[in-house]
Formats: structure tokens, C-alpha cells, sequence
């Protein structure tokens, strides 16, 4: 397996990850353009996973700046998704890995991420990593 930015070549095998998981289609085009304007931007990570050269699994990693403090760091991780066909094989622990590695090199103190708590397969995945559920997050669509 190999864990790697995403290339544009990525984007068709992101966007059908992306559309079976939450039913949302993404134009490839404005993808691409997105991850153009986002490929000179240390602080944002978009991570691929490939077996055998097909993108089966994808992550998101934004670096936040504290102002307060000691002014620490800390990495937010979106859309970790994983083709249904490859779960259980380690490839969201991997990209996980690799998303705490860059964090780490960043100089991040910490990690968040938000998942459904009827997600019972993800919240394992996350605990397995080391993530705690002491807090309680919230999201809002706007």
C-alpha cells in the first residue's frame, strides 16, 4: 500500500469514494482546480491510498494555529473515507499514521476528528489509533 498526496490523478477514484459514502456527486474539474489552489498550502493535507495503483482510500488533515497559550498547533481531520471493497485491510489506519506523522512534523499537539456515534466500526478505528472520546462535538451545515 502506499500513502501519498493526492494527484490529480486521484481525483475521478476520490470523487466515486466520496459519492458512495455520502451520496454527493463532485465535479472532477472544480476538484482539481480546489486541489491546485490547496497543493502549495502546508497546512492543508490531502492524502491518497493506493493498492496495486488504484486510490482506495482518501484523507483530509487542516493544520490549525492556536493564539493563545503556547500557541500549539493541531491537525483537524476530515473525510477519511476507504472503499468498502478495502476496509479492514489498514488503509485508514495508514492514513491515519500518516496524518500523525505530518502533524508531528508540523509541530501539532494534538489531533481532532468528529465521526458518527452510530458508527460503530469507525469509533473502534478511531479508539485503536488512540483517539479518546471524552469530548462532545458538534457540527452545523451551512
Amino acid at each position: 500500500m502506499e500513502i501519498r498526496p493526492v494527484q490529480e490523478s486521484d481525483l475521478e477514484a476520490i470523487g466515486r469514494l466520496h459519492a458512495d459514502f455520502w451520496g454527493e456527486v463532485s465535479d472532477v474539474a472544480s476538484m482539481a482546480e480546489t486541489l491546485r489552489r490547496l497543493d502549495d498550502d502546508p497546512d492543508h493535507v490531502l492524502l491518497a491510498a493506493r493498492i496495486e495503483g488504484a486510490c482506495v482510500g482518501t484523507a483530509t488533515g487542516v493544520v490549525c494555529h492556536g493564539l493563545y497559550g503556547g500557541f500549539d498547533s493541531y491537525l483537524v481531520i476530515e473525510d477519511v473515507v476507504v472503499d468498502p471493497r478495502h476496509r479492514r485491510e489498514g488503509v485508514a489506519s495508514a492514513l491515519l499514521g500518516e496524518l500523525e506523522r505530518i502533524a508531528r512534523e508540523q509541530g501539532c499537539k494534538q489531533m481532532i476528528l468528529l465521526t458518527e456515534t452510530c458508527r460503530s466500526d469507525a469509533v473502534a478505528l478511531y479508539e485503536s489509533a488512540g483517539f479518546a472520546s471524552r469530548w462532545t462535538g458538534f457540527k452545523k451545515k451551512l
